[in-house]
């Protein structure tokens, strides 16, 4: 069973383009172990707010390479732009 993975991003007030920017220079998902499909949402009403829905094959697989971004420094330029950041997972069912 595959993992659904919604992250929400809350940018600083004004800076939602700049985050949607820095999001767009992201790896492509065929290049991430265990990453079927990653994509970007913008608000229509609030462009601070951004949405990233992510398909993994496990919730394992996303933490590993969270960890391995957080450790190369490369989630910091978007936690200086960022107010917040929310993480969801969500198991597939019905899918045996």
């Amino acid at each position: 069973m595959s993992v659904l993975l919604t992250v929400r991003i809350r940018a600083l007030r004004g800076r939602g383009g700049d985050l949607v920017e820095l999001l767009g220079t992201a790896s492509p998902e065929d290049t991430i172990d265990g990453c079927f499909a990653i994509s970007v949402f913008q608000n229509t009403n609030d462009p601070d707010e951004v949405v990233i829905i992510e398909r993994w094959d496990q919730v394992e697989s996303h933490k590993q390479f969270l960890a391995s971004l957080e450790d190369a420094g490369a989630l910091k330029p978007m936690q200086e732009i960022s107010e917040s950041v929310t993480r969801q997972y969500f198991t597939e069912i019905g899918n045996d």
